[in-house]
């Protein structure tokens, strides 16, 4: 009898397999052996996005309001390196490139599917120097620091935010993020 019901589940599976995937949707749908193996990674290291100094000017909030720009809180970190758009900034791990995009709150955007659940999202950048389905480092220049979106005409920084699963964590606890303080703005530009 056991056997019966393993040839009726064998036939089950092996016959009807054709109507459920065909060999050449599969084959489309497959990812490069690149891409697997890099989302499978066990060997996953943050770094911040910037390369050298950079600064804190909007804290990791959410629900709490840290300062008038911030009301209801943030989801992520406002960094600045520089009163000029244009510095590079850098992924913060290996991943693909999923989205880039230009909307009206972050501006031009790029979000990034990193191993192990984790992904990053960045935002109100000068422009992006990466595509969709791109293979990222953390060594690849993804884009310039702007101030498109709804930061349009303030200063450039960028905005990031990093989920795990599907929640926002901050981003400080991957990599350091320096101490919230507007005092480097303020020196470095007089702008405040």
């Amino acid at each position: 009898m056991l056997d019966d019901l393993i040839k009726d589940f064998k036939k089950l599976i092996f016959d009807n397999a054709s109507r459920f995937i065909k060999p050449e949707v599969a084959h489309k749908e497959a990812k490069p052996l690149n891409k697997i193996h890099l989302l499978e990674s066990k060997d996953l290291k943050f770094t911040p996005p910037f390369k050298g100094s950079f600064y804190n000017i909007g804290n990791y909030s959410p629900g709490v309001a840290t300062d008038k720009n911030h009301p209801r809180g943030h989801n992520g970190v406002d960094l600045y390196v520089s009163k000029d758009p244009g510095s590079p900034i850098y992924s913060i791990a290996n991943g693909i490139v999923s989205q880039v995009a230009d909307t009206p709150k972050g501006g031009i955007n790029v979000t990034i599917k990193h191993p192990q659940g984790y992904s990053s999202y960045y935002a109100h950048l000068e422009k992006a120097t990466v595509k969709q389905g791109q293979t990222v480092t953390n060594d690849t220049m993804i884009g310039t620091c702007g101030s498109t979106g709804n930061a349009m005409g303030g200063t450039a920084h960028l905005h990031l935010e990093v989920s795990h699963q599907g929640s926002k964590i901050n981003p400080g606890t991957l990599f350091a993020v320096p101490k919230y303080s507007l005092d480097g703005l303020k020196k470095k530009n007089r702008l405040l």
